[in-house]
Formats: structure tokens, sequence, C-alpha cells
């Protein structure tokens, strides 16, 4: 018999808990290796909060307490949820589909999607945020894959999150509700000046208008919009090229110098730091690194890992120093892409003499904005990647070389990471032979 109760997220906290629901209706699948069976179950946010004090944790329900004079409509609200759990089940067990927890769970969504629009007098199938909901659900479990075959990564999956999070702001600054018929070219243009009255970079509203390109095409492709505004060759995706940073050979060793035994924060932060500046990983592929990644391939020392983002196999040949690194914590090195290990970063530039002044050059807020700021305050984890493929490019390792380490896929999607000044590109290109006649 099929059973749903909810509990709190967070018992002990002083504040309020989210609430959330489990559903047990005995679905299992059965191990291939061993055949036993392994129970599953439906686990999902109810959107509702809660203080501890007010909850009745036999019931699974808010206390009836004059304190919390809410309860009647708090409880109904949980009560019209579980009638929908139980009825989207009965459904599809009329319907004689036995479904898994994932695909109960998107029916679910669908269904209190489609309540709420007839709520509010509206006759479509779908609203364009509950579409969206739908379709970073199914990102994150594995049912929409990218167009190779592959999962999404947790940052597309945040991206399209935090872009959801971003239009429904918009919606309450128009105080109109924003459907697929709505967007159209005045939307787009009304969106951008949006993002730029908030100070917002052209990149970062560029991204925004990328995952909204994604949302709207898998809405046409999928017959539940015939919006294809998103087309047009003025929907463009904002862009950018930005003066971002590469730390040189030279203030690599001035980094590798310093003495930091007595600081072992800033120590870790160096070496994690130089490490990757040395094999140029994604911090997601650093994160995992172990001594099972290091082969030997001709009696030469190396990395082979799969990329997380693309999925294919890359192998990199260890230098001397990253060996030694790798060596001094026994192959158990770990990054963070914490703020603070980027300020300790940042620290260690600074007592390295990583000082040069750098003018940078933004668009922020439609305008374009120049300040100069010393080196070191721009170095961050994703500038070890940066300055790898730079590195390498200036010693004059051919770029398909590179990228195979690097595992970029086209040309200019690599050159990106390319952070050569036009003095050090006449330089490096002055040695070319040519030059020498």
């Amino acid at each position: 018999m099929a059973s749903l109760r909810y509990f709190l997220k967070n018992p002990d906290t002083d504040g309020e808990s989210t609430i959330n629901l489990i559903f047990q209706y005995g679905y299992y699948e059965v191990d291939y290796h061993t055949g036993r069976k392994k129970y599953k179950f439906l686990k999902m946010s109810v959107g509702e909060k809660i203080a501890p004090k007010f909850w009745n944790q036999a019931k699974c329900r808010a206390r009836e307490t004059k304190s919390f004079p809410q309860y009647p409509e708090f409880n109904a609200r949980l009560n019209d949820l579980e009638n929908t759990v139980r009825s989207v089940f009965r459904r599809l067990i009329n319907d004689s589909r036995y479904p898994t927890p994932t695909q109960l769970k998107q029916e679910i969504i669908i269904e209190l999607e489609q309540t709420k629009m007839k709520l509010n007098g509206s006759t479509d199938k779908i609203s364009f945020f509950g579409f969206i909901r739908i379709l970073i659900e199914e990102s994150k479990n594995g049912t929409r894959l990218t167009p190779r075959g592959k999962h999404f990564s947790i940052y597309t999956i945040k991206g399209y999150i935090t872009t959801l999070n971003h239009l429904e702001e918009f919606q309450k600054f128009k105080r109109n509700r924003i459907d697929f018929d709505s967007i159209d070219m005045d939307f787009y243009n009304e969106l951008v000046n949006w993002f730029y009255a908030q100070g917002k970079a052209k990149n970062t509203l560029g991204k925004h208008i990328k995952h909204l390109k994604v949302f709207m095409a898998e809405a046409f492709d999928r017959g539940i919009s015939q919006n294809i505004v998103f087309k047009k060759k003025k929907f463009k995706v904002l862009e950018e090229e930005t003066d971002t940073i590469y730390i040189s050979n030279d203030e690599m060793e001035r980094m590798l110098a310093l003495d930091l035994e007595n600081k072992p924060g800033l120590e870790i932060a160096r070496d994690n730091f130089l490490l990757d500046c040395y094999i140029g990983l994604r911090i997601a592929d650093f994160n995992k690194l172990t001594k099972d990644h290091i082969v030997v391939v001709q009696g030469i020392k190396m990395i082979k890992v799969l990329m997380q983002k693309t999925e294919n196999p890359v192998m990199i040949p260890l230098n001397r120093n990253a060996i030694k690194i790798l060596e001094k914590y026994d192959y158990q090195i770990k990054t963070k892409t914490d703020q603070a290990m980027n300020k300790k970063i940042k620290e260690v530039g600074k007592l390295a003499g990583i000082d040069d002044d750098i003018t940078t050059t933004i668009t922020r807020g439609g305008k374009r904005v120049s300040s100069v700021v010393k080196k070191y305050k721009l170095i961050t984890n994703h500038t070890a990647r940066r300055s790898f493929a730079t590195n390498l490019y200036l010693a004059k390792v051919p770029t398909l070389a590179i990228m195979k380490m690097t595992g970029h896929k086209t040309e200019k999607s690599f050159l990106k990471y390319i952070r050569v000044t036009s003095e050090e590109n006449a330089i490096n290109i002055a040695k070319h032979p040519y030059f020498a006649t």
C-alpha cells in the first residue's frame, strides 16, 4: 500500500525549515549482479516552510495552535498536494504505467503547473516557467541529454536555475505574466535593458540569453510552443572578450619559491594552484585526482582522466614540479572553488610580488568601464587552467596538441583561453626564422 509522509528538512533549526515529502509505493529495481531488490521512493520539496516549534511530527502537519493562526490554510495546501500525488499515481497505474520515482515526480510537477494555470484562468497546456522547471528536472535526472548524448554538467544545471530565477524577477518587475507567446523582440530588448540597469556584465547577460534560447528551442521542438522569435539574428547572445590574466612561468617560479611553512593554509592554496597551472584541468576534474589517475607510458609519468564536462579521456605529461607536489600530498591534493580559496591564492600572488598594474575593461550596465588593479587581485582558481594553455602556446606547442590535453573540441573555444598581449605575441613571433633574416 502506498504511503506518504511529510517531514522537516532541518528540524533543529532556529528559523524556518523547508518541508519535504516521501512517497513509498513499493517500487524497486533488481541489482544486475546480486539479483537483490533495491526499493526506491519519491522524495521532493513541497515548496512550504515552517518553524519546527509549529510542526506536529506525529501528524505530519502544522500544529493547530493560536501561535500559528495560518495553520488551516497551511494544512489544506499539504492535503491538496497529497491528493495530487496520489491522484497522479493512480492515473499512471490505471494507464498500466508503473513509474519510477523520477517519472512520477515529473508528472506531479506537470500536474501542479497545469492546476496553477487553471486557477489563473489560462488554457495553456503548461506554463513557460513550469516548462523550464521540467527541463531542469530532466537535465538533473538524465532523461534529457546533450546533443552528444552526454549528461548535463552541474554547472549547466545551476546556470539554468539562475536564469529561471532572473526571469521570475523580471516578471515581477514587468508586472505582466510571461508566457511563450509574450516573448518577442520588445521582450528581448526590455530584458537586456533590465539586466543592464542592475549593472550586470555583458557576458553574464549573454549566458542568460543563451539559456532562454535553449528553453524556447526545446519548447518548440516538443510542440509546446510555436514561437520562433529566438531564431532571429537580432535575438542574439551578447558576449565580449574579457581581460582575463594568466600567470607566466617566471611568476609561477616566484610563487613556488615562497617559504610558506608557517602558513599551511596559504601553502596548500599555492600548491593546489600551481599544480593546476602544470596540468590545466577544470576544477571538477582536478578535485577527483587520485593515484589511480597516474600512468606511466614509455617511462613518462602522465595523468589520464575522463573529463567530467565532455566525458572524453585526456592524457597530460607531468613535469618535475607537478610530480613533486603530487608526491608531497601523497596524490590526495584537492582544491576548492569557494571564495576563501580564491582569497588565499590572491594573497600568495601578492607575497610573490605579482603586482603589475593591469587595466581591465568590461561592459557593465551597458557601458564600457575601465579600471586599473594589481595583477594578484585578478588571480582565481580558473587562472591556472588559462595559464597552462597560454604558457604552452607561447612555448610554440602546436594548438591541436594543447587541445588534446585541455579537452577543447574547437579551436575557437580553445583560443578564448589564450591570454597573450600584443607585445608578448610580437616578441614570440620575432623568434620565428622569418624575422631573423
